[in-house]
């Protein structure tokens, strides 16, 4: 949503909004000029032609009530999105898992390429500490949105597929829907232009459509990655486009998920039909978004690192890539569950993820705008971590979380903040016992996210 609001206001739209509480993205929008609140309230929409809302917010909402009540026109954010995406040539980012690094990485780099795009992210792109880049050019890359299907609503001129797992069920009902859903959104590409799929996902990999496909993976595709060597600094591997050596390539992101990612970039670059050496360049220069195995700083002799890895598999890509990190020290990791209806569903799957670590702290469920649901207790993550012989226990709120973090890591320690709520906050506090600062509680946290 913030990100949406800053490219309206780009656009010269007088623009406010508001939020349950206060947050640094909200304090962003405001820096930025923007008129927002720490609250909700019917007043707000008084003076408004056009009400945006995300899907979290419901029909019995003061200001929907209010804004219905008075005629205004009512939109959610990805019909507001898809009016301004479908306008231009676009780049849209879809998958389960990657697309903020996959689309920040295009968008970035067309823009170092001076093609001046428009870019729209649900993250923070580190180098230009933004979410959004309101560019004048042809292209615009978003990161489209499957957790409500509507992705189906863009008409991309190149659509990338990254990957399909079972998430967002609670909207979908079957894993058979999900996929039909991601099908549609292929199908929905222009005449004339072209669907990037990973084929490494087996579900990915049965796709047939009228769409022109390029196929890209670590194990088969017609891009490939081969020769894969990890480093302290990144990733290296050589590339092979239809049998075709492309030479060598390194991107200073860790892990094999961003080599994947990093064959999408390069994928839809040279599609855009930028010069293979430029190509290059930009893959090993980008620094990636916000909360994706980011560092935060260091006390003590231990380093701390914050994630917003929240699904099985996601875990999985961020604790491997975080032990190459950690060396010759332990990785320990404090997590928060995403959504009730996730954590009743994956809790079970949760365990061999986060079993990778030598020591779990689970934080409560971050609610996400959900109720309570029966079995969907934190307490069954940590059971299933044990169960496939990691070492978890349950750690109360942030600043439990953060005290007994402190209290059980040691110097050479690389500490792993894990979730999509507010876990970052945590990160914060650790940093400050550590230092042998006063503990603030979870409200004091510095860090900047995407879409509040």
């Amino acid at each position: 949503m913030s990100g949406l609001a800053l490219l309206l206001a780009a656009q010269g739209r007088e623009v406010s909004g508001c939020d349950a509480r206060d947050s640094p993205a909200l304090e962003d929008l405001a820096r930025r000029g923007l008129a927002v609140e720490p609250r909700h309230g019917a007043e707000h929409v008084r003076r408004c032609d056009r009400l945006v809302i995300s899907r979290a917010v419901r029909r019995d909402h003061p200001e929907v009530v209010e804004g219905l009540r008075r005629g205004l026109t009512l939109e959610y954010r990805g019909e507001r999105l898809a009016a301004l995406f479908n306008r231009r040539r676009g780049i849209a980012v879809a998958g389960s898992h990657g697309k903020s690094t996959t689309a920040g990485w295009i968008g970035w780099a067309l823009h170092e390429a001076g093609l001046d795009p428009v870019v729209y992210l649900g993250a923070r792109l580190s180098d230009l500490q933004t979410p959004v880049l309101a560019g004048r050019g042809d292209l615009f890359v978003a990161e489209s949105d499957e957790s409500d299907a509507s992705f189906e609503l863009l008409r991309p001129w190149l659509a990338v597929v990254t990957n399909v797992d079972d998430d967002h069920l609670e909207h979908y009902g079957s894993m058979e829907r999900m996929v039909e859903a991601f099908r549609r959104f292929v199908d929905g590409v222009q005449p004339g232009g072209a669907a990037l799929l990973a084929a490494d996902d087996p579900l990915l990999a049965r796709f047939r459509s009228p769409t022109r496909i390029v196929t890209y993976g670590l194990g088969a595709g017609e891009l490939r990655a081969v020769e894969v060597c990890s480093t302290p600094l990144g990733e290296g591997f050589r590339v092979r486009w239809r049998g075709r050596d492309l030479g060598s390539w390194r991107t200073r992101l860790h892990g094999l998920h961003n080599v994947s990612n990093a064959l999408a970039v390069i994928g839809a670059l040279t599609l855009v039909g930028l010069d293979p050496e430029r190509v290059r360049e930009l893959v090993a220069a980008y620094r990636g978004v916000e909360r994706r195995l980011q560092p935060l700083g260091e006390a003590a002799g231990r380093r701390l690192f914050d994630d917003y890895g929240h699904h099985p598999a996601e875990v999985q890509a961020a604790l491997r890539a975080a032990r190459k990190l950690a060396g010759e020290g332990r990785l320990l990791v404090i997590f928060q569950p995403h959504r009730y209806s996730r954590t009743l569903r994956l809790a079970e799957a949760f365990g061999p993820a986060l079993a990778l670590a030598d020591r779990v702290w689970v934080m409560p469920v971050y609610a996400a705008g959900e109720e309570p649901l029966e079995g969907a207790e934190p307490a069954r993550i940590v059971e299933a971590v044990r169960e496939a012989g990691g070492r978890a226990e349950l750690a109360g709120g942030a600043e439990g979380a953060a005290a007994a973090a402190a209290a059980g890591s040691r110097p050479g320690d690389l500490i792993l903040t894990l979730g999509a709520g507010d876990v970052y906050t945590v990160a914060t506090e650790v940093l400050r016992q550590l230092n042998g600062e006063r503990a603030v509680g979870s409200g004091g946290g510095t860090f900047r996210t995407g879409d509040p």
